[in-house]
Formats: C-alpha cells, structure tokens, sequence
C-alpha cells in the first residue's frame, strides 16, 4: 500500500478546497483505502461504490452493526440520534420496505410534477425578500429556506412566520449531533437543539393524530400506530428534504457562474435543465460519504473488509471515476448520461426524495436566474461546512441589479 499525500484528510476544514484531487490519488493507487483517523475503509470507485450499496446481505445501514458502537455513549442515548439510525435507515429488508411503502406515493414523480407551481411560489416569495438590495447570502436566505419550506408544505407541517424558520434552523442544528468534526465545546448547543427538535416533532404529530387534514403526516400517524417509528420517518423525511438541496444548489449555482455560457445555456434553454441538475449532481456532490458496516467479512479488491468495521462509500468520488466518465473534472451540462449513476443511492435504500430533489434544483435555479439580472459572487475564496459527511457551504455571496 503506497502512502498517500498528508494532506489526505476529510477531517480538515480544508479537504473540501481540494477532496477530487485526493479521490483520485486514492482511486489510482489504493481504491480500498484504510483511513486511520476515521477507523473504517473509503471506497471510491464507482463500481465498488454501488457494490457495496447494492449488496445489502453484507453492507448494512445499522450503526449498532458497527464494531465501536456504544449503546451507552453521550450522543447515541439521544433521542435525536436513535430516530436518525433506528428507525428507517436501521429497519430489516421486509419492514424497511413496509414504511417505505407508507410514504412512497407522494414522492413518485407524476406527484412531484403537479408540486411544481407550489415549489416556485416558495422560491419566488423568498428571491422578493432581498431582491430588492442588490446582495443576498444564498445559503441563509435562499438555500436553506427554499428546501424547508418546500418539504413542510408537501408534509403538511405547520408553517407560521414566527416559527417556521425555527423549526428549520433546529433541524439543521440538530444534524450538528451527526457530524465527526464537531468541537467537543460545541456539542452542548447542538444537542440541545436536536432534542428540542424531537419535542418540536412530537407536538406536530400529536396534533395530526388530534386533528387530522388531507396531508402526508395526517395519513402517515393514521397508518403507523407507533409514535417512535411515525417520528423516525418525519426526522428522514424532512432531513432528506432539506440536506440534499441546500447544499447542492449554492454549490450548482456557484459552478454555473464560473461558466458564462453554461449558465446562459440553463437560463434561456429550459429543455436542457434536466440534463444540467443531473451534472450539477454529478460533478457537485454534496454528500461525500454514505455510510455502511460489514455485516459479514467481505474482500473487496483484494482487502479484507472485517465483520463490523465501517465503510465510507465516496460519492462524489464515484461520480468522477475516470474509468467510468470521460473528463470526469470537466462541468458539462450537455454531458451525455453516463453509467447507472447513483447520486441518491443505490439498491433498495435508493432515496425516496430524488425527483423532488431535482425538481427543487431545477425551479430554484431557473427562478434565480430569471428574478435577479446580472447575478454574479464576489471573488472571495468559499469556506466549506466543517462536515466529513457532507459537503455544502457556509455561505454564497451573491450580487444583481437591485429591483
């Protein structure tokens, strides 16, 4: 095993500034990478990558199935974190296909279609927040709320002006408990959040059961009678919601701007919109690394992944294996699809979300564009979320003719 460059490390607030490069050291020269610090194996070509998505029997999603798991430590005794990883993601093949069937039909793609007039009033109701100053923070004031509210509207959550953003802001907040790099001085905050966040969802559910309406929490609390596994299914669900597209549209937006023609190409040509998200998805990848543990001993290119130990599937490395995409560095919306891409997963985990995702990224980007004239950003060096998990911005300053 060659030694890789010291600069290899995702825990560093810095990785995200140059993490392709080192993906594609590692898919040349160690594929099957053990990764000391985070204690687990990075996989990141993409034919592994959907191996180990795919072959359920052997790459779990239960953390419990994790060697160092401990039922005792101070964020898995959480409420938060036991509806993150018990419910859904944690559940065997027969009953993780029951709940999905609980919540499959308002996400299949004609129903998500017919949710396209809704989803560009919310996008066009935030851009008349600051259009009119010239200058907004695209993550805070467009990103972040633009993917809530969309969710909570097709849920059926509750949306007050005085508290929407809070039980927004929550979520994000409570996701912190998630995060390897999160600063032991600030794990206090962020638990308090996660679990205000679960007496937050409670209340919400409890109301639907009291009062029920014609929504997706109100059909989803009549047909699941546990309250634990109803309330690990709304946390999915408006986690799901709102990661992906908050993180992926500053990233999409920020790479359209590099490229004028491409960006002009979105603006003026809505029949290549679909084709430019599926890039963006592809060449922006927000989610660095999903997770799964070993089930049984496996080899995979001829390294012996032990029962227990935990897998770090490389997405965004994935989906720029050269052996797989032709140029894989290079942005293209005309890009031509190309394998079995796999940016929501793979297998029978595949992410309920994906057309909703896509739809959110194609109206937030085309509403952008066509609400503010001569968008542009700063040329100031973006700062990255200090997250080994996800990857998405701090912040995108963006600049327009005031209107």
């Amino acid at each position: 095993m060659r030694l890789l460059s010291k600069n290899f490390d995702p825990l560093d607030s810095n990785f995200d500034q140059s993490s392709f490069d080192a993906y594609h050291e590692l898919q040349e020269s160690d594929p099957v990478y053990w990764w000391e610090d985070g204690r687990g194996w990075i996989v990141t070509r993409y034919d592994d990558c959907l191996e180990v998505l795919r072959n359920a029997a052997a790459f779990g999603s239960d953390v419990r199935d994790w060697e160092e798991f401990s039922e005792t430590s101070e964020v898995s005794e959480l409420s938060f974190f036991r509806l993150k990883n018990y419910g859904l993601t944690a559940s065997n093949a027969a009953e993780h296909a029951r709940l999905r069937e609980l919540i499959r039909k308002p996400f299949g793609p004609q129903t998500i279609r017919a949710q396209s007039e809704l989803i560009e009033t919310i996008a066009t109701s935030l851009v008349s927040e600051f259009r009119s100053r010239g200058e907004a923070d695209l993550v805070a004031e467009f990103a972040r709320p633009f993917a809530y509210h969309v969710i909570a509207r097709i849920l059926g959550i509750p949306i007050h002006e005085d508290s929407a953003d809070d039980f927004a802001e929550l979520t994000h907040r409570g996701m912190q408990v998630m995060n390897p790099n999160l600063p032991a001085a600030a794990r206090m905050g962020y638990i308090e959040a996660a679990e205000e966040w679960v007496a937050c969802a409670r209340s919400i559910l409890d109301q639907k059961r009291r009062e029920p309406q014609a929504d997706l929490l109100s059909a989803l609390v009549r047909d699941e009678h546990d309250p634990d596994t109803a309330l690990s299914l709304l946390l999915s669900l408006v986690v799901g919601g709102t990661e992906t597209v908050s993180n992926t549209l500053p990233l999409g937006l920020n790479e359209l701007l590099q490229h004028p023609d491409q960006f002009k190409r979105f603006q003026e040509e809505p029949s290549s919109r679909s084709r430019a998200v599926s890039e963006i998805l592809r060449h922006q990848a927000s989610t660095k690394f999903l997770i799964r543990y070993a089930k049984q001993d496996v080899v995979l290119r001829q390294r012996l992944i032990i029962e227990g130990q935990i897998v770090y599937v490389a997405m965004g490395a994935a989906h720029r294996d050269p052996g797989v995409f032709r140029e894989p560095d290079r942005f293209d919306i005309s890009r031509e699809p190309q394998g079995d891409q796999a940016f929501f997963g793979a297998g029978s985990r595949f992410c309920l979300g994906s057309h909703l995702a896509r739809l959110e990224l194609e109206i937030g980007l085309s509403t952008l564009m066509s609400q503010l004239s001569h968008l542009s950003r700063p040329s100031a060096v973006l700062e990255f979320e200090p997250n080994s998990l996800v990857r998405g911005l701090q912040h995108l300053p963006i600049c327009f003719d005031p209107a």
